[in-house]
């Protein structure tokens, strides 16, 4: 009895072990498999970021023809993590209603990861439960021979400086060339806020990526009607620039969509960075609506 009682209590301070490791580790790439009933998925869970015991990211469900990428939020939990999609961002077939958005509970070994999953649409009466497994797989970057065929780039940065007396926005490149056109008039579209923010620091900074698959999203970034960044693709390199002022203004950042990408419709995470202030963000734009910030630089 004395033995099995020290090999339990062993076993939960491995499993509590496993989930600090799991705290402190982030980002994450777990791909593996989902099974529901005689139907098979893949499964890949992005884990971008942790805020306390909260976590954040995007899941992709894919199988032949069929493909569903999801925004979820989550909790680190005493073996692994408990996570519930919330919203889907991409998929290839009309309805997203009739989507099942799933609710797992994930209990994490070292590199592998398993548990089960429910229907988080309790309406829904045709959504089904299954179970998942996963294996850890984020991307290995050598250093000392990177692949040949992959060239690493360093961030496309901008920086704006701005003052109450001179509100236009002069671009800096600072570490690759950045294609600006002001010339360029860009058809009129249905402006979507996502989001109305303030801040007090003295400088943001806004860093934007393909969110998820790499799927050949272009877009134009546009602050205040000025072109930032002329026709770019999003992809894990993130673009990135720095909003400066001396006095409080207001600013309107613009994703407008160039293309749809192979999956519509054009989506990016925007991760927004003031002192030790953090947000992040996804947006959805198509060539109907343009997701919009805006941001307004207050006095302290």
């Amino acid at each position: 009895m004395y033995n099995r009682l020290l090999l339990l209590l062993a076993s939960m301070l491995f499993m509590r072990c496993e989930a600090l490791f799991a705290q402190g580790d982030f980002p994450q790439v777990w791909k593996g498999k989902i099974q529901e009933g005689k139907n098979t998925y893949e499964y890949t869970l992005n884990l971008k970021s942790k805020i306390k015991d909260s976590v954040f990211g995007t899941s992709i469900s894919k199988s032949q023809g069929f493909y569903c990428e999801t925004a979820f939020r989550g909790a680190v939990t005493n073996s692994g993590y408990r996570i519930v999609e919330t919203q889907v961002i991409k998929m290839n077939y009309k309805g997203n209603n009739d989507v099942c958005l799933m609710d797992l509970r994930l209990v994490r070994l070292g590199k592998k990861m398993s548990g089960n999953f429910e229907s988080n649409n309790a309406q829904k009466k045709e959504c089904g439960f299954g179970t998942v497994t996963m294996n850890r797989a984020d991307p290995i970057i050598k250093k000392d021979n990177p692949p040949t065929t992959s060239i690493i780039r360093p961030p496309v940065i901008a920086q704006v400086e701005t003052s109450q007396e001179n509100k236009s926005i002069t671009p800096i490149a600072t570490t690759s060339p950045l294609t600006l056109s002001n010339k360029r008039e860009l058809e009129k579209r249905e402006e979507k806020v996502i989001d109305r923010l303030q801040f007090t620091e003295d400088s943001v900074t806004i860093t934007i990526y393909d969110n998820g698959v790499i799927d050949e999203d272009f877009i134009s970034l546009v602050v205040n009607d000025q072109i930032i960044f002329d026709k770019v693709k999003l992809s894990a390199t993130p673009l990135v620039y720095t909003l400066k002022r001396k006095e409080g203004n207001r600013y309107s950042i613009a994703f407008h969509a160039e293309t749809l990408g192979t999956i519509p419709p054009n989506t990016g995470l925007i991760i927004l960075t003031a002192g030790q202030k953090r947000k992040e963000l996804l947006f959805t734009s198509d060539l109907e609506k343009t997701a919009t910030i805006l941001i307004e630089l207050v006095k302290k």
